[in-house]
């Protein structure tokens, strides 16, 4: 007997199929709104006309036949069907090539715009958890062939439900018997249906992370940044072995699921072939010639008719199989839209003023998820607009994780951050953001122009170009930006364009600081972007970054020293705290740890050595 328990569980799984298919509907609806209303009516006159060529034809003729009509008769009633089934085929043609790929591309970067929306509110934690990539390939996957899979089954829905119920119609006025034959298929099939799409769930869901890893794969073998290790070390072997590994796993997977959904299809064909196609026969030979109790064009009707309405109940049994399984994807996708990052504006009440003064650290300490120790232990510092900081120390001091979660990127444990005297939770995230320039140490260039890429906007007018050209000149980048074949508009990749720049890596990374004085932030992070350059690249930038960042707070973070002069204030950083605060002179004098750090540096610098392990 069923507990209560698996009857609640049954109303739940029965009403997600039936929200989550509305839910689909109504973002179709959004984003192509006579996209359903057409797809249902070409798909009714479609079903009516498949009656009348299935059924009703038939009928005219023996009728006919019977009735004595004459051939011409007959053949101007099937004639004018023709020609109504003709233009039909016109307008579906027309449908079909020309209105559906146009409502398609709209559906489809609608959906797109969803995911990518709920994207820049994801948490940066999430991108450490494989459960993240695998919801985020599971929504994009839904986004090319689910609104596709979903209308085809809607087609179906009302191709096979009319289909039902007009040759049930003939069958029944016939002999009533033969429509309990035709019947048998209904709830059979839904069950081994059900079963069949809980095993093809099942399977998708379990090849989602070989999926992903044979994507990556595929990726480092077309991919340039990984072009020259493909050619000199031997990953390529260790490449194409992963890759059997992975082919392994697909094929267990397959393979187990493979023998259930076998094991569905025969019972589902026998149940067709045998009990209903054959039983409808012989009752059709039974009835028309031992009881004699049906005519033999009514015996004829029906044994052409009852396959027909029994495969469109087994299909139409399908399909609720299929919305069941449409709802099991649709609930990963809205999954996806409903995370709630931790991260948010719940508190929020404010916008940063643009006269803002002074950011502040307090006792701040932060533990990354998983990790025993602390990154950060007690943090204090006070960074004044105007205000050039270094945060300094070796690798692994905790110098960028300050940095994220003073961007607001993480929430610290305990601590505060505030600007001007208010907790950063308290001002609107974006908002907040915008009020810092940033270059990271991984740093991106994207596939767009030079201009773009400085900018980072997508309305760009005479000025911003002006305060482009500036940039680049600050960084001396403007000459070789210049001589390019477009110039600032030129691509940086010949992925697109054969004419894209391939600029150095030093170039890349100017290119990457020049975003700094294209922007207008009052605040600036410098995290570790000059590691191609050499000391004295490396001063000149940092030195341009003062003169024309007046006024602004500017912080630099950097396991390299050859800055730290410029600094009004260093914070010199291991293990997570900060070790020592000063001025580059005092914090000399102090012949502490910052002192130790830098005669180290200067001495590798002198040797010709070089301060990577740092």
């Amino acid at each position: 007997m069923e507990s209560s328990g698996e009857r609640a569980e049954a109303r739940r799984v029965k009403t997600n199929a039936i929200t989550n298919n509305i839910f689909w509907m109504r973002h179709i609806f959004c984003a192509s709104k006579a996209r359903i209303f057409l797809n249902i009516l070409m798909t009714i006159i479609q079903a009516v006309f498949n009656f009348i060529f299935d059924v009703y034809i038939f009928l005219i003729v023996l009728d006919g036949w019977q009735n004595g009509d004459g051939f011409w008769n007959i053949c101007r009633k099937v004639g004018l069907i023709c020609l109504a089934q003709i233009f039909f085929l016109a307008a579906r043609n027309w449908y079909e090539s020309c209105y559906v790929p146009q409502s398609n591309l709209r559906i489809s970067q609608y959906m797109r715009k969803l995911v990518s929306g709920k994207m820049k509110e994801i948490d940066l934690l999430c991108y450490d958890a494989p459960e993240f990539y695998d919801g985020y390939i599971r929504a994009m996957n839904e986004v090319e062939g689910r609104s596709d899979a979903f209308l085809a089954s809607m087609n179906s829905f009302v191709n096979n439900l009319f289909a039902i119920f007009s040759t049930s119609f003939v069958i029944f006025t016939i002999d009533p018997a033969f429509l309990a034959i035709a019947l048998i298929p209904l709830f059979v099939s839904f069950f081994i249906g059900k079963a069949q799409g809980k095993t093809r769930f099942a399977c998708r869901m379990e090849t989602q992370a070989n999926e992903r890893e044979e994507a990556y794969i595929r990726r480092i073998f077309y991919s340039k940044e990984y072009a020259e290790e493909m050619r000199t070390t031997g990953i390529a072997r260790v490449l194409i072995r992963h890759f059997g590994d992975i082919m392994e796993g697909f094929q267990r997977i397959v393979r187990k699921h493979g023998i259930r959904m076998a094991f569905y299809e025969y019972l589902d064909y026998m149940l067709m072939d045998v009990v209903v196609y054959l039983g409808g026969i012989v009752l059709a030979i039974y009835k028309a010639v031992v009881t004699r109790t049906v005519a033999v064009s009514g015996a004829l009707v029906v044994a052409n008719t009852i396959s027909s309405v029994s495969w469109s109940i087994r299909s139409f049994s399908d399909i609720l199989v299929e919305f069941q399984e449409h709802a099991m994807y649709i609930g990963t996708f809205m999954e996806f839209l409903a995370y709630e990052p931790r991260i948010n504006d719940d508190r929020a009440r404010l916008s940063p003023q643009e006269g803002s003064r002074l950011l502040t650290v307090r006792n701040l300490f932060y533990t990354y998820p998983g990790n025993a120790a602390p990154a950060l232990k007690d943090i204090c510092m006070d960074i004044q607009r105007g205000q050039k900081i270094a945060i300094l120390g070796p690798n692994g001091s905790g110098k960028s994780t300050l940095v994220k979660l003073i961007m607001r990127y993480y929430e610290p444990d305990s601590g505060a951050i505030a600007l001007d005297g208010r907790e950063i939770c308290e001002y609107f995230v974006r908002d907040y953001r915008r009020m810092f320039g940033t270059v990271f140490q991984d740093y991106r260039l994207f596939a767009f122009s030079v201009l773009e890429n400085l900018l980072l906007k997508d309305h760009i007018d005479g000025e911003d170009r002006r305060r482009a050209l500036h940039a680049l000149d600050l960084t001396e980048l403007r000459d070789r930006i210049e001589a390019l074949e477009s110039g600032i508009d030129t691509g940086l990749s010949k992925e697109f364009d054969e004419d894209g720049a391939v600029l150095s890596g030093g170039e890349m990374q100017r290119l990457a600081v020049s975003r700094l004085f294209a922007g207008e932030c009052p605040y600036l992070i410098v995290d570790e972007p000059t590691s191609a350059l050499d000391p004295l690249a490396e001063y000149k930038v940092f030195r341009n970054i003062l003169d024309y960042c007046e006024g602004r707070a500017v912080i630099f973070i950097s396991h390299r020293l050859s800055s730290a002069v410029l600094a009004d204030r260093i914070y010199y950083m291991e293990d997570g705290e900060v070790a020592e605060v000063g001025t580059h002179d005092a914090l000399l004098a102090l012949n502490g740890k910052y002192a130790a750090f830098w005669d180290k540096q200067v001495r590798l610098y002198k040797e010709g050595g070089h301060d990577e392990e740092h």
